[in-house]
């Protein structure tokens, strides 16, 4: 609704982002800004993530701000992104190139959510399908968790290298059967990398209290 608003967000990221190209074009995006807001000085932006409409990624650009890094704002964007996917019921991935600090985030995301399933699930054990289907996580990026786990030894796409017609193109030949089960066979090292990946500063989405509502009907999942 306030495209010049929008723009400026675009601009500011450059500033920040070697690989930010799109700056003016703004109209088929949602743009999603994290504040602070008080009375003396009303709203002050600490970042914020864009998506593009219809649904081609779970984002397409994140940024915070570098002197409101390394208090997890990013990790609660990234968070609200796969939130709001889950709602739409769309499975994907960021929009690529990511960069190497981008990337971290994500797969510390990824690892986080696949153990928090495997675990759930243990010792019965879950499919790629239904793990992709949980956490609304590219197939692509799962198996790089599950490779990284020891879970998978098929030679799995590297999230961060490939990226195909927007993400939507897997690895065919992989030798990963998306409905065999997969289980961990000791949940302890489940629960490390559980640990691992949670920090004193995540601070959590309230589902409850999420008050968004979808521009675009949900996605149609086989």
């Amino acid at each position: 609704k306030n495209p010049v608003y929008c723009q400026n967000i675009c601009l500011l990221a450059k500033l920040f982002l070697d690989h930010k190209t799109l700056c003016y074009d703004v109209a088929s995006f949602y743009f999603y800004v994290l504040c602070e807001f008080d009375v003396a000085s009303g709203y002050r932006v600490f970042g914020y993530f864009s998506k593009e409409s219809p649904n081609t990624h779970t984002m397409s650009c994140l940024l915070v701000l570098p002197q409101h890094q390394k208090k997890r704002y990013g990790r609660l964007l990234i968070s609200l992104a796969y939130l709001l996917a889950r709602k739409t019921r769309f499975i994907g991935t960021p929009e690529r190139p990511l960069s190497d600090l981008g990337y971290v985030s994500f797969l510390s995301y990824w690892t986080k959510a696949v153990c928090e399933e495997l675990q759930a699930t243990h010792p019965k054990g879950i499919t790629i399908h239904d793990l992709c289907h949980r956490t609304c996580i590219r197939r692509g990026d799962v198996l790089v968790v599950l490779r990284n786990l020891g879970l998978v030894t098929a030679s799995a796409i590297d999230a961060h290298d490939v990226c195909v017609n927007g993400g939507a193109t897997e690895a065919k030949n992989d030798g990963v059967n998306d409905r065999d089960l997969i289980a961990a066979k000791d949940v302890s090292l489940l629960r490390h990398h559980i640990e691992q990946h949670t920090h004193p500063l995540d601070i959590e989405v309230d589902v409850q209290n999420l008050r968004w509502r979808c521009a675009l009907p949900p996605h149609n999942l086989r």
